[in-house]
C-alpha cells in the first residue's frame, strides 16, 4: 500500500529513490527509505546537453543545462534498476524541483512490470492525503506506449519537520512500456514552479529514445 505520494518520497530525500509503495528501493514506504538514505555525491552538469546518454538506464533524452546530476550506486544495485536524478540548482526554498529517470527491467526486485508500478501509484493511501488529485490518461515517447499521470499533492516545507506547514506540489510521470522492462520519468516541483519548468521536462520527454 502507499503511505505518501511520489512527491514526498522524493522531495524529503537527500538523494530520492522513487515511486509511490516501492518506487525507488524495497517496497515499502518511499518515504522511510528516502529519508534513511544517506546522501550522495552530486555534480553539475557543466553544459546543455541535447543527448544524455544513460546507458545503463537504456535510455538517451535531452537534459536541462545546469542541474544537479545524481545516481546511487548502491540502491541501484539492491533494487536492479537504473537510473538519474536531476535537481534544479540554487537555494530556493524547499522543497527543490527534481526530475528522476529510471529504467525498471524484468527482474528487477519493486515492480513486476509497468501495470503493477500505476497500480501502486492509484492504491489508497494508508494517511490519505487531503486535497490530493491524480489525472491518468495516455502517453507515448520513443516509440514505446504507456500513460501519463498529472499529480497535485502536499509536501512538508522542511525535510526534517514533518510537523511543518504543507508545500502544495504537482508532479508529471510518464511510464513508457518496452520488452524487458518499463521507464518512469518524472518532474516534481512546487505548484508555483511547475508551468515554469513542464516545458523542459516536456522537451526530455519527447526527445527520448530508448536504447
Amino acid at each position: 500500500m502507499k503511505i505518501l505520494s511520489f512527491a514526498l518520497a522524493l522531495l524529503l530525500a537527500p538523494l530520492p529513490s522513487h515511486g509511490r509503495g516501492g518506487g525507488g528501493e524495497g517496497g515499502a514506504s518511499p518515504a522511510a527509505r528516502a529519508t534513511s538514505n544517506p546522501p550522495k555525491k552530486e555534480k553539475r552538469m557543466n553544459a546543455p546537453s541535447k543527448s544524455t546518454e544513460l546507458k545503463e538506464a537504456r535510455m538517451r533524452c535531452e537534459t536541462p543545462a545546469g542541474w544537479l546530476e545524481s545516481r546511487d550506486a548502491a540502491s541501484d544495485q539492491r533494487t536492479k534498476t537504473a537510473g538519474l536524478t536531476l535537481r534544479e540548482p540554487g537555494g530556493g526554498a524547499a522543497p527543490r524541483p527534481f526530475i528522476h529517470l529510471r529504467f525498471y527491467p524484468d527482474g528487477n526486485t519493486l515492480f513486476k512490470d509497468a501495470a503493477d508500478y500505476l497500480a501502486r501509484q492509484s492504491e489508497p493511501a494508508i494517511a490519505p492525503i487531503a486535497g490530493e488529485k491524480t489525472v491518468a490518461s495516455a502517453a507515448s515517447a520513443g516509440g514505446l506506449k504507456g500513460r501519463r499521470l498529472l499529480r497535485d499533492t502536499f509536501a512538508p516545507a522542511s525535510p526534517t519537520d514533518m510537523s511543518a506547514a504543507e508545500i502544495p506540489v504537482k508532479e508529471e510521470l510518464v511510464v513508457l512500456e518496452r520488452a524487458g522492462g518499463f521507464y518512469v520519468l518524472a518532474l516534481t516541483a512546487r505548484k508555483g514552479d511547475f508551468p515554469r519548468l513542464q516545458p523542459a521536462f516536456r522537451r526530455l520527454v519527447e526527445s527520448f529514445k530508448p536504447l
